[in-house]
């Protein structure tokens, strides 16, 4: 129990210690990083849950500031495709899984698609192949295989951004930041 003790306090006192020297520089920061720290045990996870495993580590859930920035955000990409591959199936056509197809019209592209974004729920992180119509209704030939919902993500998110579309307002003066249009209500309706 002693020992536990002592190590909650070493490590309650090195939080509060790196806190202050971010807020205030007592050392350059690279002091606070371990070299090569999780070096060996990011090299040889495979899975998704190797390195969901490497969360739960003593030095990432006590210390983090150990661990370079850069380590930590390798972790992170690392988590996110191996969970990708494990939804969604590897980038290989051979391997790819069937995934949700929805369909949209040309014409239509920002209202269908958010209708269709809006039913995924918790199935939103499943590979999503789209379907595109013509403004008759007809199929347009075509296989996605990423293309097509790159093609529809890239419409979507120019159509939902447009301040002329009324669905946000942006800033004025250099920063041009966005944020939402509090009378978007009155152009589109609930």
């Amino acid at each position: 129990p002693k020992v536990w003790e002592l190590i909650s306090i070493s490590a309650r006192t090195m939080r509060d210690l790196y806190d202050r020297s971010s807020r205030r520089p007592m050392c350059a920061p690279k002091v606070w990083i371990v070299a090569d720290l999780l070096d060996r045990e990011i090299r040889s996870c495979r899975a998704f849950d190797d390195f969901v495993a490497l969360l739960s580590l003593p030095v990432l859930r006590v210390c983090p500031f150990l661990v370079s920035f850069k380590r930590r955000l390798k972790i992170f990409e690392r988590i996110v495709s191996t969970n990708r591959i494990l939804v969604q199936g590897s980038n290989q056509l051979q391997n790819l899984k069937p995934g949700i197809m929805v369909r949209i019209k040309r014409g239509r592209v920002l209202e269908d698609g958010l209708i269709h974004l809006n039913r995924l729920g918790s199935n939103l992180r499943e590979r999503v192949v789209v379907q595109y119509l013509s403004e008759t209704g007809a199929q347009e030939v075509g296989i996605d295989v990423g293309g097509l919902f790159k093609e529809f993500w890239s419409d979507l998110s120019n159509m939902a951004f447009d301040p002329n579309f009324a669905l946000f307002r942006t800033t004025e003066g250099a920063g041009n930041c966005m944020y939402p249009n509090p009378s978007s209500k009155l152009a589109h309706g609930s």
